[in-house]
């Protein structure tokens, strides 16, 4: 997708410089509602994987445990339809292959 590359490398470089995947994602993403979709998706105190209601709710799969009241099942169907909803509106070449990244993981983990 056009935008990924630049992408890739400011993920790369963000990595290096140790913040997190929801740091990067954030230092990166320019559009309001991308950026709270990635606000919603990671969480700074999360201790699951890398923060992400994708890794909670492998685990709560995986282990039947649950991490939050509900689990994330409902929250990444959400995200899901944000995201959905964003690729429909006109994104920047990077902000939409964040969107589409995020939006594959997502239905990845809900298989």
């Amino acid at each position: 997708a056009a935008g990924s590359g630049a992408i890739e490398r400011a993920l790369r470089s963000a990595d290096s410089a140790g913040l997190s995947r929801r740091d990067q994602l954030l230092g990166v993403a320019e559009n309001p509602g991308l950026r709270n979709a990635i606000d919603n998706l990671f969480r700074v105190t999360a201790r699951v994987g890398d923060g992400s209601s994708m890794a909670a709710y492998a685990h709560e799969v995986a282990t039947g445990q649950l991490l939050s009241p509900t689990g994330h099942g409902k929250k990444l169907l959400d995200r899901l339809g944000q995201l959905q909803n964003l690729l429909r509106t006109n994104l920047s070449p990077s902000d939409r292959a964040i969107a589409e990244r995020l939006a594959n993981e997502i239905r990845e983990v809900l298989r």
